[in-house]
């Protein structure tokens, strides 16, 4: 709820102000009203508000005076001010803008307009408060220290948009959430990539049934569940990896539960998934489907292998980057993304997380195919490779020259023509040397210029390794 102050010598107008930010619907209320400048600075001073509306024409000192005071007085002043004047003079307008004020409303007030800039100025405030959140977040990945041993009490908090929700939850939320995890008594760490998690560390033990009390009071405001650990001395990168299966059970119980974590061996029925890697090796896209279906219906057949789900999750996304790496295509940032913690935190429900690896699976099959239909760009290779046969040609110009990772471009010319694309050129460029052996009366250092080789006792060797016969014994024998 954002603190307005309103000052204006004449009570209709402040009524009427009242009366528009009421229809509004912004989280908004007046905490004072002021007659003049001067008490337009006590309340200033007294409220701290959030926003101040200031008419311009105000007894003792107008209202850009009464701005200008305020922003010498409190440099680091977090009130916006928005003046409301009949005054339509730009020289005017301008004057208040270099004196810090926000926004410019005129006289008569149009509620479209009003409404606007309402909401503009409280926007502004949500996203510096956001900012300022942000800047003083920790984040688990970048608290090594915490990692180590643990001792007391460990709770991780589920709720779409949960950080969203407590940088914009009204005051009564926030004061029950101080209360119950007071910043002195409990860190709270956030996640790199999830703003549905936050993990609460806390040296003192908390009891399940507190825990479900504190969820409850929060109920108005939020639909949370949690799971939680009490630790003597366990490593906390390990308690993480059961708080974090725990709370997988929320796809199983549904929300507003509480979870404790087992310490015992996370389990699920472990499966050979090669056959997952066949079926998109041969683009079967409806086979893959099926056992991604299979997979994640064992996965959920009983409440015990819930907990594992991450793990599985990592196997299927595993089986993915194998096949981009295997196909020598550049592994997507987003899929790297999955093999982190709370990867399935963005998941709401169930059949979210069998559409994610579905999706994952489309996605490659997709960048498959295109590498795939690359097929004909082995016959313009080929032609490539007859076009420029006199000139030296490298692995690394012909990749450059069609985009493709050398490997992969080597492989499928290999599987297309039976033979590797050094073997093809030497073997086009004897075709073409046996042509000019027959037809001209050139050297043989001239030839072997013509067909691409600097060396003539290299192109000697080459010729006798392919055609069984010198050069020389090629050129008398067809002369006889």
């Amino acid at each position: 709820m954002y603190k307005i102050c309103i000052a204006d010598d004449e009570a209709f107008v402040v009524k009427s102000i009242e009366r528009r930010l009421a229809l509004t619907g912004l989280p908004v209320r007046v905490v004072g009203v002021a007659g003049n400048g001067n008490e337009a600075f006590e309340l200033y001073e007294k409220t701290g508000p959030d926003i101040f509306l200031v008419d311009v024409n105000m007894p003792q000192c107008d209202g850009l005076e009464f701005v200008e005071r305020v922003r010498r007085i409190d440099e680091n002043s977090k009130t916006r001010f928005i003046i409301i004047s009949g005054y339509d003079d730009f020289a005017y307008v301008k004057k208040a803008i270099q004196a810090g004020v926000m926004d410019y409303i005129m006289k008569p007030i149009i509620q479209q307009e009003f409404q606007e800039t309402m909401e503009k100025v409280c926007r502004a405030i949500r996203e510096e408060q956001e900012r300022l959140m942000d800047s003083r977040k920790e984040y688990w990945e970048d608290c090594p220290t915490e990692r180590g041993a643990f001792r007391g009490t460990a709770v991780l908090l589920y709720q779409e948009r949960l950080t969203d929700l407590l940088t914009e939850s009204p005051g009564e939320c926030k004061r029950i959430w101080r209360q119950d995890f007071p910043r002195d008594q409990w860190r709270m760490l956030h996640f790199q990539g999830s703003r549905n998690v936050l993990l609460l560390m806390g040296g003192m033990e908390m009891e399940e049934d507190r825990i479900r009390t504190v969820l409850e009071a929060l109920s108005p405001w939020m639909s949370a569940c949690a799971s939680w650990i009490r630790a003597d001395g366990q490593d906390m990168t390990e308690l993480l990896r059961h708080l974090e299966g725990a709370l997988n059970l929320r796809f199983w119980y549904g929300a507003r539960q509480v979870f404790p974590a087992d310490l015992d061996t996370l389990c699920w029925p472990k499966r050979n998934l090669e056959q997952l890697e066949i079926a998109l090796d041969n683009l079967k896209e409806k086979r893959y489907e099926e056992i991604l279906e299979d997979l994640f219906a064992e996965i959920f057949s009983k409440r015990e292998y819930v907990p594992s789900l991450l793990e599985v999750h990592h196997s299927v996304m595993t089986i993915y980057a194998g096949v981009y790496m295997k196909y020598e295509m550049a592994i997507p940032g987003n899929l790297k993304e999955e093999f982190g913690m709370m990867a399935l935190t963005n998941c709401r429900l169930q059949q979210d997380i069998l559409e994610k690896w579905k999706q994952y699976g489309r996605i490659l099959r997709e960048k498959m195919r295109g590498q795939l239909n690359r097929d004909d760009v082995v016959e313009r290779i080929r032609l490539y490779l007859e076009q420029h046969y006199q000139e030296e040609i490298g692995l690394a110009e012909l990749s450059g020259e069609f985009f493709l990772a050398p490997g992969y471009m080597t492989k499928r010319f290999k599987e297309k023509l039976g033979m590797t694309i050094p073997q093809y050129l030497e073997n086009y460029r004897m075709e073409k040397a046996k042509e000019y052996l027959s037809m001209t009366d050139w050297s043989i250092s001239e030839i072997a210029r013509i067909v691409g080789y600097s060396d003539a006792n290299y192109f000697a060797r080459s010729f006798r390794k392919v055609c069984r016969l010198s050069p020389r014994e090629f050129r008398n024998g067809t002369k006889r």
